[in-house]
């Protein structure tokens, strides 16, 4: 957001210089928009390592089926 200090000091600027300094900001604005906080990176990497590890889980449950299988298939 723009502060009510900077607005009055533009206002003081030439219609020109005031229109480039405002898209600025807007620009400014629009990519702080897009950037990736910190808590959302947080909670990515949460729910990344959540996802691993409900997969790890999943291949040692395979992999201990397969052992299971071969030993019956052997028997």
């Amino acid at each position: 957001m723009v502060s009510a200090k900077l607005i009055r000091k533009l206002d003081r600027l030439d219609p020109e210089t005031r229109d480039i300094f405002l898209s600025f900001i807007e620009e400014i604005q629009r990519l702080v928009g897009e950037t990736v906080t910190r808590r959302d990176f947080l909670a990515f990497a949460d729910q990344t390592n959540e996802n691993f590890q409900k997969v790890w889980k999943a291949i040692q449950e395979l992999a201990e089926a397969q052992k299971e299988h071969s030993k019956a298939i052997q028997e």
